[in-house]
C-alpha cells in the first residue's frame, strides 16, 4: 500500500499581520474628503462674509461743512446716519461709512451701485417744505418767493412754509397701476396732520382754478408738485386724513429719491464729494 504524503501544516501568520495597503486607502480618502469639506466650508463662510459685509464697492470721500472748521460730533453722527439711510433707500445695499475726524467721512458703496447717482443724492440738503401759494408770478423778480413749476413755464409766488421734515412721520413710494405712474406717499405726525388740515382748509376757500387754491411741495427750494385742493374739500375744514400722495410723472428712481429726502432729517451741514 502506497504511503500518502503528509499533509502540509499551514504557515504561521506573519508577525506584522496582513498587508496594510487596503486599510490605508480608506483613511487617505477620508482625510482628503475631510480636507475638501473644510475647504468648501471655508469658501462658503468667506462668500457669506463678503455678501453680508457692508460696502465692498467704490469709495467716495465727502467734506463736511467747509472742510476746515470742526463739525460738532452730534452733527457728524446725524450726517452719517442720514447718508446711510439714503444709500439703503436706493435699494443699493448696506454702505460702509468711516468718519475721518470732524471734517470728513468716506462712504464705501455696495457693489454695483450707480456711484454718480448715489453721490448726487448724498450731497443734497434734503430740506422739504409745504408752502401756501399766494398767486401766479410773471417773472422771478415779482417779489416774495417765486419758484418755477417743473416741466412748465409757470411761476408761483409762495408764502412761508407751514410744514417741514419735522412734521413728516414717514414717506414711501409705489407704482399706481391705475394711473401707470410712480407716487410718493407722505404720512404726517399728529402736529403735521393738524397743520395740513388747516392749510388745505384755507386753500379750499379759493375758487377752482385760482392759484391760491394750490399748495406747493418744495424740496431743496424746487417745487416737486403743486396740487390744487379738490372741490370736495370744504372751506375751513380741509383734509383731516393726516397724509397725502404726491404725483409728478416721476420715474422710479425719482420717486425713491423724493421719498428718501422727505422722510428723513435734512443734513445739518453741507456735504460735498471730494474730487
Amino acid at each position: 500500500m502506497e504511503s500518502q504524503p503528509p499533509h502540509p501544516h499551514p504557515s504561521p501568520p506573519s508577525p506584522e499581520g496582513p498587508p496594510r495597503r487596503n486599510l490605508l486607502w480608506p483613511l487617505v480618502a477620508g482625510a482628503v474628503a475631510l480636507t475638501l469639506l473644510v475647504a468648501a466650508g471655508g469658501v462658503t463662510a468667506w462668500l457669506l462674509f463678503i455678501a453680508e459685509r457692508p460696502g465692498g464697492g467704490e469709495s467716495v470721500e465727502f467734506r463736511l461743512g467747509n472742510g476746515q472748521d470742526p463739525v460738532p460730533a452730534e452733527d457728524v453722527d446725524l450726517v452719517s446716519a442720514v447718508l446711510h439711510r439714503r444709500v439703503v433707500d436706493l435699494a443699493a445695499g448696506e454702505p460702509a461709512i468711516t468718519v475721518q475726524g470732524d471734517t470728513a467721512l468716506t462712504v464705501e458703496f455696495p457693489p454695483d451701485t450707480d456711484v454718480a447717482e448715489a453721490t448726487a443724492l448724498l450731497e443734497r440738503p434734503g430740506v422739504m417744505a409745504v408752502h401756501p401759494v399766494l398767486g401766479a408770478a410773471v417773472s422771478p423778480d415779482d417779489g416774495d418767493t417765486v419758484l418755477p413749476v417743473p416741466s412748465t413755464s409757470e411761476l408761483l409766488r409762495v408764502g412761508p412754509a407751514g410744514l417741514g421734515n419735522a412734521q413728516v412721520a414717514s414717506a414711501g413710494f409705489e407704482h399706481n397701476p391705475s394711473y401707470g405712474q410712480w407716487e410718493v406717499q407722505i404720512e404726517f405726525t399728529g402736529e403735521g396732520a393738524g397743520t395740513w388740515a388747516t392749510m388745505t382748509g384755507e386753500a379750499a376757500c379759493q375758487s377752482p382754478g385760482d392759484p391760491r387754491r394750490r399748495l406747493a411741495i418744495v424740496v431743496d427750494e424746487e417745487i416737486v408738485s403743486a396740487p390744487e385742493v379738490t372741490p370736495d374739500v370744504g372751506c375751513g375744514v380741509g383734509l383731516d386724513v393726516g397724509a397725502t400722495v404726491v404725483t409728478g410723472g416721476f420715474e422710479r428712481t425719482e420717486a425713491a429719491v423724493l421719498a428718501t429726502l422727505v422722510g428723513s432729517d435734512p443734513l445739518p451741514v453741507a456735504v460735498t464729494a471730494v474730487p
